[in-house]
């Protein structure tokens, strides 16, 4: 197990890419959405399920790229007991823990979601 201050000096750049996952997927996907399948008004109930199938995968890439981006410095992240990246914003809360760090990665990408599904069904 890494000594405290060990952990105290990971690199959390692509922890925050990852915790604005939910805005930077929103962008991308509605680019992506328009140039894949047109109008948005034209959409049936399948494009909308595969648009957010993609959003949702881009989301995991990014909290994919942290969990490799900490493995690429060296730390045992199974071993420290870092959640997996499929269980979404829990694995931001278990890296603010793990690490000894803020939870305001967790915090930012629920907060982040929350809006954007506030302004979708507003």
């Amino acid at each position: 197990m890494p000594a405290a201050l060990e952990l105290l000096q990971v690199k959390n750049g692509t922890a925050w890419v990852a915790a604005l996952g939910p805005l930077f997927t929103t962008i991308i996907v509605a680019v992506l959405a328009v140039l894949l399948w047109g109008n948005p008004d034209n959409w049936g109930w399948l494009t909308v399920i595969q648009v957010l199938l993609l959003r949702v995968a881009l989301m995991w890439l990014l909290l994919r790229i942290d969990y490799l981006s900490l493995q690429k410095q060296g730390y045992a992240v199974k071993q420290l007991g870092l959640a997996d990246p499929i269980t979404l914003p829990y694995y931001l809360f278990s890296r603010a823990k793990v690490f000894g760090r803020s939870k305001l990665y967790g915090i930012t990408w629920c907060a982040l979601l929350a809006l954007d599904i506030l302004l979708v069904f507003a």
